[in-house]
């Protein structure tokens, strides 16, 4: 039933990266690392299947993006190296959190 409802939320992501929302929902995304970041020197990646967005998106955020070799699933990735941090927003390690956390209640109250 687990695997079932996260197949669902799969397709539902597929959806959502199809609309406006998704692409405001990058540049916020983009914008937040930058904030973060400060002056510290910023690597920014998106999903290779969001490589048709990379103009539109450097022009709403004024900010160099990086094709990522490796598909995370939709979002965004940063990488401050001075600090050693990641930034992770991708859809993947999300799902994946969220896939780990998920307990299914049956009927009867027990897990």
């Amino acid at each position: 039933m687990k695997d079932k409802i996260f197949e669902e939320a799969d397709a539902l992501i597929d959806e959502f990266m199809k609309t406006e929302a998704y692409n405001n929902f990058l540049i916020k995304c983009i914008r937040k690392a930058v904030a973060f970041a400060g002056n510290d020197e910023l690597t920014i990646y998106i999903n290779p299947t969001d490589e048709k967005k990379r103009s539109d998106l450097e022009g709403a955020t004024r900010v160099h993006l990086t094709i990522s070799a490796e598909d995370f699933r939709g979002g965004v990735r940063a990488v401050i190296r001075s600090r050693n941090i990641l930034i992770d927003n991708s859809f993947s390690t999300q799902l994946k959190e969220q896939y780990d956390k998920f307990v299914f209640l049956g009927g009867d109250g027990i897990a």
